[in-house]
């Protein structure tokens, strides 16, 4: 979604998304803060209509009534990071690394100690920001580098890293950067019907093939993952992706599925939202027998 100075929320829409959830029995809500959120520790990151903490609390206890974990997202790649406002153009500098660790330890209070945090970190490169106006891609040691400040700032507060997949990286480099305590979720949004099979007909394209071998390659390497699925691009993709997953990632690492609608929580979007918690939900029981 483009970048917007006001908050793009609407609160019986997020309501209805939420009591659906629960009647669907999902048990996960990750929520992407940003700068959605009047934080007293930096508010000036905040954009108009941004909650404030005492608001952001009173969802996180209607979340929690009806049975569903909370867990907070911040994404700090370079290429998803426009919220941090004018830290954003102070990438790996030390005020930077005080904003980040200021925001995750403020945001894990209002959380209650999560037990997970994502950080996002994916699509950080030029080929993501070619019509940014302001582009920034980190490199070499100092993009493992920061990633590993992160991982530790979350750790630090008790909870577990968590990660979008790293695609264009070695494996052999990631086994080497990334410690096993970090979850990872590979994500796959094909709109052909028939690229989860085991001869697809079409061929599969270039980055479905590239996503679909990440899920198996992070098997074999013995990392927990949590895939994540789409309904932006075709309503299959749920029903086909969770038994592709349960197929090649072993019930040891395969901690759970994650759909992503990549809308916003709007009333013009409310039944895209409630689209994508059913498909969930019939794909899990689909493939359960339940």
């Amino acid at each position: 979604c483009p970048y917007e100075s006001k908050l793009s929320w609407h609160k019986p829409t997020w309501r209805a998304v939420i009591d659906y959830m629960a009647e669907c029995g999902l048990n996960m809500l990750v929520i992407d803060l940003g700068d959605a959120v009047k934080y007293e520790s930096h508010p000036e990151i905040a954009i108009e209509g941004a909650l404030t903490v005492q608001e952001l609390r009173e969802e996180l206890e209607y979340i929690r009534s009806k049975g569903i974990v909370p867990v907070p997202k911040l994404n700090f790649s370079t290429a998803h990071d426009a919220w941090l406002g004018i830290y954003s153009r102070m990438v790996s500098t030390p005020k930077y690394y005080e904003v980040c660790r200021d925001l995750i330890d403020e945001v894990c209070r209002i959380f209650d100690n999560p037990e997970y945090f994502p950080l996002g970190w994916d699509e950080e490169t030029a080929g993501h920001q070619k019509t940014y106006q302001y582009a920034v891609m980190r490199g070499g040691k100092l993009w493992w580098n920061d990633l590993k400040f992160l991982l530790d700032c979350v750790r630090e507060n008790g909870a577990r890293p968590w990660i979008w997949a790293i695609y264009r990286k070695d494996m052999a480099q990631i086994l080497e950067e990334v410690s096993k305590d970090v979850i990872i979720s590979g994500w796959f949004y094909a709109r052909t019907t028939s690229a989860t099979e085991e001869i697809p007909d079409p061929p599969l394209e270039d980055w479905e093939k590239l996503h679909l071998d990440h899920f198996e390659g992070l098997e074999k390497a013995g990392y927990d993952q949590i895939p994540c699925g789409s309904n932006w691009q075709t309503h299959l993709n749920m029903e086909k992706l969770i038994p592709w997953c349960k197929r090649v990632i072993s019930d040891k690492n395969l901690k759970g599925f994650l759909m992503a609608p990549w809308c916003p929580t709007t009333e013009r979007y409310k039944y895209r939202l409630l689209d994508g918690v059913h498909l969930t939900a019939w794909a899990k029981k689909d493939y359960e027998g339940k």
